[in-house]
């Protein structure tokens, strides 16, 4: 198999994270020069099934950002507050990860 960069591809078993939970490992495809990796359409039919199974599917969401006073306001939607445990009152960190990437990570319940 050829990768996009023009150089041959090992099959190789792969492990797939999402969100920062391995999801399995699974046969793909590794570029020995730019180290791309893919799979199959099959397996990642078998992937996304998976993602399913676990609870995974969707959770990234898009929110409008509002406003309130001299604040800005993010909406965290239900499932995704759900899969990392914050509630009302957690309390959390909020950090740049990035230029135009930021990080919550809760610190405690309340």
């Amino acid at each position: 198999m050829e990768c996009v960069c023009g150089e041959k591809a090992k099959s190789a078993k792969i492990e797939y994270k999402l969100f920062g939970i391995v999801i399995g490992k699974y046969p793909g495809y590794i570029c020995s020069k730019c180290k791309e990796e893919w799979f199959d359409e099959e397996i990642v039919e078998k992937i996304e099934n998976k993602v399913k199974e676990m609870g995974l599917f969707g959770l990234a969401k898009q929110q409008k950002v509002s406003i309130a006073g001299n604040s800005l306001i993010i909406r965290i939607p239900k499932s995704l507050a759900k899969f990392t445990g914050i509630k009302e009152g957690s309390l959390v960190r909020i950090e740049p990860e990035a230029k135009e990437r930021i990080g919550i990570e809760k610190i405690s319940e309340k």
